[in-house]
């Protein structure tokens, strides 16, 4: 062990020093990593596909998986388990060139044990130019003994741990293929009957039901991996709970029939999720990837009977590699169950104009219901009915016979709590929808905000997809034959359209707002390029290509944005990533409690005051003992106000607590005093500071606190209701 132990000094010593130069530093440092890295794989693993069809794609679907596998299943333990320093941290006189240098996740090298993984499949997938692997992992190892950041024995073991790791991936996804594959998948199985040796492609003829198979079992394949990897996603912790998704999160521990901003099926979900897997961020997310995974289903069925097997495995991509549904599939606002049910409804409404059956109005009411009770959005699907009712004669029809009127029933039935309960609170909801739309303001064309919307719509739908759509209506209404199922869907979704674009052109609108409507817009163009497409144009599949070529890479990087800086080179600020508003919630709970405890040694009990709804109900769920308070008491508020702002005020309030101290936290990026409803309500407040929060080390956000002292009596005009 003592002669290793040498070896390994010596190495490093020879590597990092002896043979080192300043013309070897920049070439070292790009090969441990550079900006180009991940678009060349992009391209290559694009043209690897292109040219070598079934068996290039099985080839980088192993690849991807085995550097997965190597690096976040084998590398990234180990190194948590063995905990060995790097170099920097035992040796004197390293040169640390560029990189992580110190910490104690040195053993194994986590470079090392990707590139051996990848060196390993390429060499069993393509044995005449498998070769190229090794040198390539080699001068990765080699560049970080170089750089000081991992000793020789590290870069051997990620060695031998990423070899061995290339070949049981790849063992088993050949094992699998050739016992599984030519029952699931017969049309590429016939292409490529071996993943590991490259043969002839069988011509055996194939009949139509292998075809519709395997494009069926490759889209179930989809789905299935996709919800897999949204319940891991969710599970770690790459992302906390975002502001709303805490804030309804508050509306599951006390139900009611309504809130202040929206009805209260979201809390009713939190709820489930939550007693089925505890008061976490899983819990509180859950159903996010259930309904996704529910949407793909529903999606596929309706296209597979309209268009094709083929068709609907490619939309199912289309979906995948667009941000709106991706980001909607792992958190849990009130978005996600509204788009599920709102495309519920409409599918089932065609289905009962195309059918002229009463059970499917009666399934269209109760998604109707379902959805007014996500969010108030079925006002929109009637009117996009009778829009389509306007323009096709045989669906008047409907208006004589009960089915759609049993459906309206259903919908104004989910009216009633939501009314009972704005009834019971002077119509607040009523008031907050009125000044959330800007319908306040005074009148009059502001485009700056339509421009603005129109991008951020574009930019969520994935741009080329976007196009694509534009594309598909403007060839629809210059069409000569409009078929009803495309009229139906293009009248589905533009009463929302219109309706957020003319709210866009006198205030400033969300892009998300118009989420429900996405769905059948997709459908909709998915159905018109599949009839061109059919017709003989290609103009849709080279829009497919593109459209996955951009989507895919930005949806990945959404759900983490700091491979861009570990693959590009590029570093987001607090302001410009997306990921800003899950991120640094834990760490603002351990600054507040920090100072609360602080503050508590002056033998008053300290409760927490927060400047917005968001902050409150993140501290609620991430300050353990605010989380144990909670339904029956409560540690963390909103600042009383003089009107209902938020659902804070319709709970038991702060005012009780005359006496005790109280922290204050509020966002801000330099120093501010404080409110003067805060100073009003405290005998002296005193600022703490401006604290920044980092999440990994990374800027999030900025903060300031106040130390409140001795709260007076209660102001009855700033209490919300007990």
């Amino acid at each position: 062990m003592s002669f290793l132990q040498h070896l390994d000094l010596w190495l490093f010593h020879l590597i990092n020093y002896d043979l080192a130069g300043p013309a070897w530093d920049p070439v070292m440092i790009w090969l441990s990593g550079n900006a180009a890295f991940f678009p060349l794989l992009l391209v290559l693993a694009f043209v690897i596909i292109k040219k070598g069809g079934s068996r290039g794609a099985a080839f980088v679907m192993v690849a991807v998986l085995a550097a997965l596998v190597a690096g976040d299943w084998v590398a990234a333990p180990l190194k948590e388990f063995w905990q060995r320093p790097r170099p920097a941290m035992v040796l004197p006189d390293v040169r640390v060139v560029g990189g992580n240098g110190y910490g104690h996740t040195a053993m194994p090298s986590g470079h090392a044990t990707t590139w051996g993984a990848l060196a390993i499949v390429v060499c069993l997938f393509y044995r005449r130019a498998g070769w190229l692997g090794f040198p390539l992992a080699f001068l990765v190892g080699y560049s970080r003994i170089y750089l000081g950041v991992h000793h020789p024995s590290d870069v051997v073991a990620g060695w031998i741990l990423g070899a061995l790791t290339g070949l049981v991936v790849a063992g088993l996804s050949a094992w699998l293929w050739t016992t599984a594959g030519r029952r699931a998948f017969p049309v590429w199985w016939h292409s490529t009957p071996n993943l590991l040796r490259a043969t002839g492609t069988s011509y055996v003829s194939l009949s139509e039901r292998d075809q519709e198979l395997t494009w069926r079992h490759a889209t179930w394949l989809v789905l299935g991996l996709l919800f897999v990897a949204r319940l891991f996603y969710i599970a770690g912790d790459t992302i906390e709970l975002s502001e709303d998704e805490a804030y309804q999160w508050m509306w599951s521990r006390r139900l009611d029939w309504a809130y202040y901003s929206k009805p209260p099926l979201i809390a009713w979900i939190q709820w489930l999720g939550t007693h089925l897997w505890g008061h976490t961020a899983f819990g509180v997310r859950f159903f996010s990837p259930v309904f996704a995974l529910v949407m793909g289903l529903v999606l596929w069925n309706f296209l597979r009977r309209h268009t094709n097997e083929r068709t609907a495995f490619w939309a199912t991509l289309v979906f995948a590699a667009t941000p709106f549904f991706a980001v909607g599939s792992t958190l849990l606002t009130v978005d996600s169950p509204t788009v599920l049910f709102y495309t519920l409804s409409v599918l089932a409404m065609w289905q009962a104009l195309e059918t002229d059956r009463t059970l499917w109005w009666l399934l269209a009411g109760m998604a109707m219901a379902m959805g007014f009770l996500s969010k108030f959005f079925s006002p929109f699907l009637w009117a996009g009915f009778f829009l389509y009712a306007a323009f096709t004669p045989s669906a008047r029809k409907q208006f004589r016979r009960p089915g759609v009127w049993l459906a309206l029933a259903m919908n104004l039935l989910a009216l009633a709590p939501v009314l009972w309960w704005n009834q019971q609170h002077d119509w607040v909801t009523l008031v907050h929808l009125g000044e959330r739309g800007g319908l306040q303001e005074p009148g009059g064309f502001r485009f700056q905000y339509v421009g603005t919307f129109l991008g951020s719509v574009a930019a969520l739908l994935n741009p080329v997809f976007f196009v694509a759509v534009i594309g598909a209506v403007v060839g629809f209404f210059r069409a000569r034959s409009l078929p009803l199922l495309q009229r139906f869907l293009l009248c589905s979704a533009l009463p929302v359209i219109v309706f957020y674009l003319a709210l866009a052109c006198h205030a400033k609108a969300q892009p998300n707002w118009i989420a429900p409507a996405a769905p059948a817009l997709f459908l909709f163009a998915i159905l018109y390029w599949h009839e061109r497409h059919t017709a003989g144009k290609k103009w849709g599949a080279r829009w497919l290509t593109a459209g996955l070529v951009v989507g895919l890479p930005v949806v990945t990087v959404l759900h983490e944005t700091q491979w861009l800086h570990k693959g590009l080179g590029v570093t987001l600020t607090e302001k410009n990533d997306p990921l800003t508003r899950v991120r640094g919630a834990s760490e603002l709970a351990s600054l507040v409690e920090e100072h609360r405890q602080h503050l508590a040694v002056e033998g008053q009990p300290v409760f927490v005051i927060a400047d917005h709804y968001g902050r409150a109900s993140l501290l609620n769920f991430y300050l353990p003992e605010a989380r144990q308070l909670l339904p029956e008491d409560q540690l963390v508020y909103v600042l009383a106000t003089e009107k209902p702002q938020n659902q804070f005020w319709f709970w038991p309030s702060y005012d009780s607590r005359a006496g005790e101290n109280a922290i204050y936290v509020v966002k801000s990026s330099r120093h501010h005093n404080p409110p003067l409803l805060l100073t009003q309500q405290f005998r002296s407040v005193q600022s703490l500071g401006l604290f920044k929060i980092r999440h990994r080390g990374e800027l999030c956000s900025e903060v300031q606190l106040f130390a409140c002292y001795s709260k007076k009596p209660s102001f009855p005009q700033l209490t919300g209701q007990p």
